[in-house]
């Protein structure tokens, strides 16, 4: 059996405020017609269907229509919940759903509701948060700890049931060892939500999703990666699904490069060359990094003009290092010596004159 392996299509999300329904709409006409010319059984989705938990109604229906295109043209559905999912209303319906084909995996319950593919059979793990069920699992209070248990909880069912067949399980986490990418949110502080490669030993592909840069962490254990880039940073990544073949001969797996949906581009320069680079290119993001050592005021407005499409704007002096700075007794120098060495370190200057007076007159506002 032969199934496409996605994940993280965060539908209803923006870029820095940017409507993104489009891009999400061609993604998803091109993994249907993708899944249809390829004759693929099954396409998978490992968490973050949506992007919060109450997603818009662009999203919902744009999710629905992918699913029934998908369905009616003969191809099972597998998806699971993620930590942007509301696992309550993504699994509204699920075991009615089951039945034509659009397997969608949201609560504890369903880790042992396996989908039968032949060659293989597939569980999926929706996102767990610990908090919430690690007393009902008996396990310590951490990602590891959950995603271990339900893996073995995997491993005894599928023995049991399909002695022999390869286990593909598909899980949203942060695995030990992947590289992140900035638009992602954190499950966890201190590394409590971190997860070991190893937990998924004897598995025989692991479709994961939550990082949104697509990667081999271990053989077998892959981030498909978002299929749009959701910062500026991501969009310097080329964005992929992975084609996934399982059958008497073993497990065979590669990437399939996706369609720019989305251009984005970050640029650094200075004010001036800003104002005078072409910017023919009507259709991409821009996000600017001005290396201009002085703020230049209206700087947004003035390039807004030139550039319709700047998102995002932020300053930047490629020319200053930051390095350790000196310890200094704070309570033996002057709340203006304090304010004067700051300037000095950011700016590379001393204050004016104008700018002492303004701290000078914002101090005496804080101590009234």
């Amino acid at each position: 059996m032969r199934f496409l392996h996605t994940s993280d299509w965060h539908l209803g999300r923006t870029f820095h405020g940017v409507d993104l329904t489009d891009a999400q709409s061609r993604f998803a006409d091109h993994l249907v017609d993708l899944a249809q010319d390829g004759s693929y059984d099954a396409v998978v989705v490992s968490g973050d269907v949506y992007d919060r938990a109450v997603p818009p109604i662009d999203a919902l229906h744009l999710f629905d229509r992918t699913i029934t295109r998908l369905a009616d043209a003969g191809i099972r559905v597998i998806a699971s919940s993620g930590n942007h999912d509301s696992f309550h209303r993504l699994g509204f319906s699920r075991h009615q759903l089951d039945r034509v084909g659009i397997h969608l995996r949201t609560h504890v319950e369903d880790i042992l509701w396996p989908i039968d593919m032949g060659d293989c059979v597939i569980y999926a793990i929706p996102y767990l948060e610990p908090a919430l069920v690690h007393r009902a699992l008996n396990v310590q209070r951490n990602h590891q700890s959950v995603i271990s248990h339900c893996v073995q909880e995997i491993h005894a069912h599928a023995e049991q049931h399909f002695p022999g067949r390869p286990v593909v399980v598909v899980a949203h986490a942060f695995v030990t060892g992947a590289t992140p990418s900035e638009s992602e949110r954190e499950i966890g502080v201190g590394g409590v939500g971190n997860v070991g490669s190893g937990v998924f030993t004897n598995v025989a592909y692991a479709a994961l999703g939550h990082l949104h840069r697509p990667q081999e962490i271990t053989q077998g254990v892959v981030y498909s990666g978002s299929p749009i880039p959701y910062s500026f940073e991501e969009a310097r990544i080329p964005k992929t699904v992975q084609e996934v073949k399982i059958d008497a001969d073993g497990v065979k797996y590669h990437a399939i490069k996706l369609p720019q949906f989305v251009r984005a581009h970050s640029i650094r320069c200075s004010f001036e060359q800003a104002l005078t680079r072409d910017w023919s290119d009507k259709d991409a993001l821009v996000e600017l990094e001005l290396t201009d050592s002085k703020r230049v005021p209206q700087a947004l407005q003035k390039l807004k003009a030139k550039i319709p499409n700047l998102i995002h704007l932020r300053w930047v002096d490629e020319h200053f290092q930051r390095s350790s700075a000196e310890h200094v007794h704070t309570h033996r120098t002057t709340d203006t010596a304090v304010f004067s060495a700051f300037m000095k370190h950011v700016t590379q200057h001393d204050p004016t004159p104008e700018e002492l007076e303004l701290f000078h007159e914002a101090l005496r506002g804080g101590q009234q």
